[in-house]
């Protein structure tokens, strides 16, 4: 099965009434613009600011965070995988309509263009599914990390809530000022002091 160049092959873009011609000297410097331009986030950007100090205060918090992270990516990740399956059998189906547009101009073009289409959107679901598998392993790590600071259990996520949402909302308190707008104020306060009413 073939594919189509996406920076090289500047005939994808006839049509359009544009001088491409620029594009083509650009071929290197898109694919690897292409290859390295970020998908999905970075192990920095996954420590940072997903498990943020505030939000997930505690080792046990910022697990379950990483648990809850990890299980989004591979449920995307599966269905990913049916879309991509989909998309070869579409482009099989493409191949045997170039086969049989043979002869007539207008159905071979349109053909190849579906074809050429289902090609690069099979490639990207290929560069999108790597990188969720990137992120996987990523979280797998950071709960590797976690775990031996983990205090609660690690079978059932209810059980560190109390101590980690009492620090959240103990510092969320302290940010409140005077000018804080009032509802925001009236939320973190009363999520404070219900939790310190349950907690007692």
């Amino acid at each position: 099965m073939t594919t189509i160049d996406t920076t090289s092959d500047l005939a994808m873009f006839d049509g359009l009434g544009l001088d491409v011609s620029a594009l083509g000297a650009m071929s290197v410097e898109l694919d690897t613009t292409r290859r390295t331009a970020q998908v999905l986030r970075t192990r920095t950007e996954m420590e940072v600011s997903v498990l943020q100090d505030i939000k997930h205060p505690t080792p046990d918090s910022k697990y379950w965070q990483a648990v809850r992270e990890q299980d989004v990516q591979y449920r995307e990740l599966i269905m990913l995988s049916f879309e991509h399956r989909r998309q070869l059998l579409k482009l099989r189906r493409f191949e045997e309509a170039l086969t049989k547009a043979e002869g007539d101009e207008l159905l071979s073009v349109e053909a190849q263009i579906d074809f050429d289409e289902a090609c690069y959107i099979a490639d990207e679901q290929r560069r999108i599914a790597a990188h969720r598998v990137r992120e996987i392993v990523a979280w797998s790590e950071i709960k590797a990390e976690l775990t031996p600071l983990c205090v609660h259990s690690l079978d059932d996520v209810n059980e560190h809530q109390m101590d980690s949402y009492a620090h959240r909302f103990s510092m969320q308190r302290a940010l409140v000022t005077e000018h804080t707008p009032v509802a925001d104020a009236m939320n973190i306060i009363g999520l404070d002091e219900t939790m310190r009413r349950v907690k007692a």
